[in-house]
């Protein structure tokens, strides 16, 4: 509750500033450098460019219960004043601000020295060198700790200073087994494939596509598929409000488990290629994601050395006690096993 009112009472300042005619003499150069979270434990809005700044936080503070904490917006569709605003409103609520840049050369530190802005999502990267690139942050983080997002990975960008970046195996493969129903093992291949692209200290974005036209429950499940595994969770404000139930409900599941924020994964054989299951494990603790990838009712079996182990349901649809479990098109389990000892993955050969 109190984080909610200090975010309802930073963002309402937003409006103010962005509606009064001295707005624009705010002095960018002596605000407080605001320090920001660490991209593993953010939960990124990617803003849709059609949204006027007042729309934009107007949404925020809607919203100001999702656990958003960084904010990606292209910075064109702004002026100085709103700009301003905007950065100063999401850095007294706590949040990330982010430009995304198309244009290499826009990532620079004019936008750190007059916005105070915490990073960049850059598109086309490869166009410059690894040199320019290792440069260029090593001068913005001079300023301050930038997250730098990619749309492309590999280790020399790693080494030159992106913290996160996308992976487009996975979002390839999504689409194949929710919408050409090819089996899940894709996904098991296209997740473990990352191994040798992401390391320790680069994040995986994960971000389903948006498609207005899609069932809203296939979209909820395909979110979920992307969210389980292990990276930064990305929301479009288009899936914010067009599935905002959904998404209050994981984000907040997201936010108060570390299982989830810093978990490894495991892939096992649930008897199913319909359903996508993944185990995450942090500390001791264990959490299975069942995912149905069909529309129309699909099973998965739990792994033996788990019947009878004490379960809580987290999301998703009522548990059977036996151990074989009935998922309801696109239907899903997000379950917590507690005292799991010994628990190994099978062989993705066997799925």
């Amino acid at each position: 509750m109190k984080y909610f009112l200090e975010t309802l009472i930073a963002l309402s300042l937003f409006v103010s500033a962005c509606h009064t005619e001295n707005s624009s003499q705010i002095d960018s150069g002596k605000r407080d450098v605001y320090s920001p979270i660490p991209i593993e434990n953010s939960v990124i809005l990617e803003a849709d460019s059609s949204l006027t700044a007042s729309e934009l936080i107007v949404l925020l503070q809607k919203y100001s219960d999702a656990h958003i904490n960084t904010l990606c917006v292209k910075a064109k569709f702004y002026d100085s004043k709103q700009l301003n605003a905007l950065v100063d409103s999401c850095h007294q609520a706590g949040i990330n601000f982010i430009l995304h840049c198309n244009n290499p050369r826009d990532v620079n530190t004019k936008w750190v020295n007059d916005f105070d802005v915490d990073g960049f999502h850059c598109t086309n990267v490869l166009s410059q060198s690894v040199d320019y690139w290792r440069k260029e942050i090593d001068s913005l983080n001079e300023l301050k700790p930038v997250i730098m997002i990619s749309d492309n990975s590999n280790d020399e960008l790693i080494d030159a200073g992106f913290s996160a970046g996308r992976e487009t195996n996975i979002s390839k493969a999504l689409a194949q087994v929710f919408e050409s129903n090819e089996s899940t093992s894709l996904l098991d291949t296209a997740l473990n494939s990352e191994k040798y692209i992401f390391s320790k200290t680069f994040a995986a974005i994960r971000l389903a596509s948006e498609n207005s036209l899609s069932d809203t429950s296939m979209e909820s499940s395909q979110m979920l598929t992307m969210y389980a595994m292990p990276g930064v969770p990305c929301v479009t404000s288009f899936q914010l409000q067009r599935h905002n139930a959904f998404l209050k409900s994981f984000f907040s599941l997201y936010a108060n488990t570390p299982t989830l924020q810093y978990g490894s994964y495991e892939l096992y054989n649930s008897g199913s290629t319909d359903v996508f299951t993944l185990m995450r494990t942090y500390q001791g603790k264990k959490i299975l994601f069942a995912i149905n990838t069909r529309n129309k009712p699909s099973s998965y079996n739990w792994p033996l050395n788990l019947m009878g182990i004490k379960t809580e349901l987290l999301l998703g649809e009522k548990i059977s006690r036996n151990g074989g479990q009935e998922l309801s098109p696109y239907g899903y389990q997000v379950l917590n096993f507690e005292n799991i000892v010994g628990m190994e993955a099978l062989e993705l050969d066997d799925k």
